[in-house]
């Protein structure tokens, strides 16, 4: 919704482990990759600079095409990022797994930080329904991290990552792990903004409103009735991963997607970090 003005090009996720971006194609080898705020990473570095500077790196893609299909694609696609940079458009980077990372993007690349905060049953139950388990390994092979970040975890983490346990137990230590984080940021970068998700979902045109106003962008009729159409009931659509939904009614999902006990579970390990983003009647 904030890459609705033409003024923007949204790039989606280029820190997932899983799948090569397109147009910031990083060297990433595990989930939530932490790059330290004093630290020095080139290939990160050069990459994203690349990729926020919208050049498309067409060398690279071309010598891994696998047939002249793929590399028409990629000459489009290189001449499309060509015109967008002519135009003179900025990028809007939305990425969840660059959570650990946000201090060293902020620092390297001077942006404007949005923190997206979720309520931890919220997070546990939207796991639980697409079937999504954490490599907890990922983040014991980062020493760094471990040391900066998850030290007095290190325990729970090490168990996590050589026994099977269950998706929801998983998603509330990993909510606990990253909002620890999200926490320190809101104390140390009182620039950066902070919004909860179900406050987003309640008021979805007064909150984009005032994020536009924030950061200069112009909040058109057009962009209103984009907001409204991803927003409203009536256009709610029925699978998962489908942008238009029911926003308000988002918020409390999860007492369909958990039980009880699940419930009982996530707040326990959550209780700790939780209270710092949610009162005891949001449970």
């Amino acid at each position: 919704m904030l890459a609705l003005p033409p003024v923007l090009r949204y790039v989606h996720e280029p820190f997932r482990p899983d799948a090569s971006h397109d147009l910031v194609p990083l060297p990433t080898k595990r989930w939530y990759e932490y790059i330290p705020s004093n630290g020095e990473n080139e290939r990160y570095r050069v990459k994203l600079e690349k990729g926020l500077g919208l050049r498309y790196p067409l060398g690279h893609h071309l010598k891994a095409s696998g047939s002249l299909r793929d590399g028409y694609r990629h000459v489009r696609s290189a001449v499309g990022r060509t015109i967008d940079r002519w135009r003179g458009r900025s990028v809007l980077l939305k990425d969840p797994l660059a959570l650990l990372s946000a201090e060293w993007l902020y620092e390297q690349f001077d942006l404007d930080v949005v923190v997206m905060i979720r309520h931890p049953v919220a997070f546990a139950g939207s796991l639980k329904v697409k079937g999504w388990t954490f490599p907890f390994q990922d983040l014991l092979d980062q020493s760094r991290a471990m040391k900066d970040l998850f030290w007095e975890h290190r325990e729970e983490i090490q168990h996590f990552a050589k026994t099977d346990q269950h998706i929801v137990d998983q998603a509330a230590l990993l909510w606990t792990l990253l909002y620890n984080v999200v926490l320190k940021y809101r104390k140390q970068q009182p620039d950066w903004v902070f919004l909860r998700h179900e406050d987003i979902a309640r008021s979805p045109l007064q909150t984009f409103q005032g994020l536009y106003d924030q950061f200069g962008l112009d909040f058109t009729n057009t962009v209103r009735s984009q907001i409204e159409a991803h927003s409203d009931p009536a256009e709610k659509k029925s699978t998962v991963e489908d942008l238009q939904r029911d926003s308000e009614s988002v918020i409390r999902n999860w007492v369909q997607r958990l039980t009880a006990d699940e419930i009982k579970r996530v707040r326990k390990r959550t209780a700790s970090v939780a209270s710092e983003f949610y009162s005891e009647d949001e449970w």
